[in-house]
């Protein structure tokens, strides 16, 4: 079962279809806080693309972690939220 398509599709709406990829999903030991306010980005893209990954961990358990850390900022995802999901990306 492959999902190669689905996460093409992903990557380009998320504009990252050239970046380089990286050997591990998440940084060892990353902290990653709630805000309370300042350097909020837009909720509903971040919301969607959590979602676009959590329903391609069905075929890539080894993201499945990373995914749990980040999706539980769907609420006000800051700048640091959003790196992370682009290094899972």
């Amino acid at each position: 079962m492959s999902q190669s398509a689905y996460a093409k599709k992903i990557l380009e709406n998320a504009n990252m279809k050239n970046y380089n990829s990286c050997d591990t999903p998440m940084v060892c030991r990353l902290k990653l806080n709630k805000l309370k306010g300042g350097d909020v980005v837009d909720p509903t893209g971040y919301r969607s693309l959590i979602r676009s990954l959590r329903y391609i961990v069905n075929t890539k358990l080894d993201l499945a972690y990373a995914i749990g850390v980040v999706s539980r900022y769907m609420e006000a995802p800051g700048r640091e939220h959003w790196a992370a999901v682009k290094r899972i990306l």
